[in-house]
């Protein structure tokens, strides 16, 4: 029953004002996660964060959280939050991270994941290296996460006969989307099938909650949290790639960047002419961060087969170098 209590009380501190992701995350560093009855868990944070809220809003907090967890239930949705040893760990890098997730299929697919992202309009030359690369780690033992989109995205997780087993989608809306439209019907469709092939679909937003531009480029913080390594095939300087690589170029994880001679001044490859010409600052430009902000890991050009063992190879060593992906301390 502790991590239920952990979650029930973290959602009731959600829906207090003025508590967010980043003050759950300074709770957890505080140990206020410990195994006591969601009032008394609550209670603390409220005291901690220094809220005052009267004793019939905390009841009304408390009883929703519950039904929301009960809901959840009803319509095959989990949830696991950031005190839970299940939560991915990868997150916790983030300055952010979401203090709960919600997800449907197998959550241990999230553990070793290469995010493979790009423009929504590839080149048919982009769209074929992008399948490759997927299959590539697919075969050996990564989940491919990304979120689904059409384009770079739906290109490295399809196979020729459906998609990739183990695929780890991040959506910008509630999982209950067969029931109500809270996707896109072209990214509920690759859900779906996302879940029939055994991945996993997570959100960081409840059920009812339909995405929008706003959720979609919050989701794309939790794209690069999951992702172990990241590899950029095909964007635009403005394009919405830059939205998950600017949270990625703050994790210090390796990045691989496709690199093809022949198409390097098409304008739908120049934010991977950025990036392998001018590393720190072409990120920098791209995503707005401050170079100094940029923490990126090492930066592998991808224009052959053999360039994703190395890519592969600063994966391993990252993870060596760093036993855990984030720290609360």
């Amino acid at each position: 029953m502790v991590d239920i209590n952990n979650t029930i009380a973290i959602l009731a501190l959600r829906g207090v004002k003025g508590i967010g992701s980043a003050a759950i995350k300074k709770l957890l560093k505080h140990g206020l996660f410990s195994g006591e009855s969601y009032y008394d868990i609550f209670e603390k944070g409220i005291i901690n964060l220094k809220k005052i809220i009267s004793d019939h809003e905390v009841e009304e907090l408390i009883q929703d959280a519950k039904f929301q967890l009960e809901n959840c239930n009803s319509y095959g949705i989990s949830i696991v939050d950031i005190a839970s040893e299940k939560f991915p760990n990868q997150l916790i890098g983030l300055n952010s991270p979401p203090s709960v997730l919600y997800y449907k299929g197998n959550l241990d697919r999230s553990r070793n994941t290469i995010g493979i992202i790009g423009t929504r309009e590839p080149n048919e030359k982009c769209k074929e290296i992008a399948k490759r690369i997927g299959t590539h780690f697919t075969e050996k033992g990564y989940s491919i996460c990304n979120g689904l989109a059409v384009g770079i995205d739906e290109a490295s997780i399809e196979t020729k006969n459906g998609i990739h087993s183990g695929v780890v989608g991040v959506v910008a809306g509630g999982l209950n989307f067969n029931e109500t439209k809270t996707l896109l019907k072209s990214t509920a469709i690759m859900a779906e099938k996302v879940l029939e092939s055994g991945g996993l679909i997570v959100s960081e937003y409840p059920m009812g909650i339909k995405e929008d531009t706003f959720k979609l480029v919050d989701s794309c913080a939790i794209q690069a949290g999951l992702s172990n390594g990241l590899i950029l095939v095909q964007s635009k300087i403005d394009g919405g790639s830059k939205y998950t690589l600017k949270t990625y170029a703050e994790l210090g994880r390796p990045i691989g960047v496709l690199s093809i001679p022949e198409i390097a001044n098409d304008s739908s490859f120049e934010a991977n002419k950025l990036i392998l010409s001018n590393s720190i600052d072409g990120i920098s430009r791209i995503t707005g961060l401050k170079p100094e902000k940029v923490k990126l890991g090492l930066c592998i050009p991808i224009s052959k087969k053999s360039d994703y063992d190395i890519f592969e190879e600063s994966i391993r060593k990252n993870e060596e170098s760093n036993t855990q992906f984030g720290t609360l301390f």
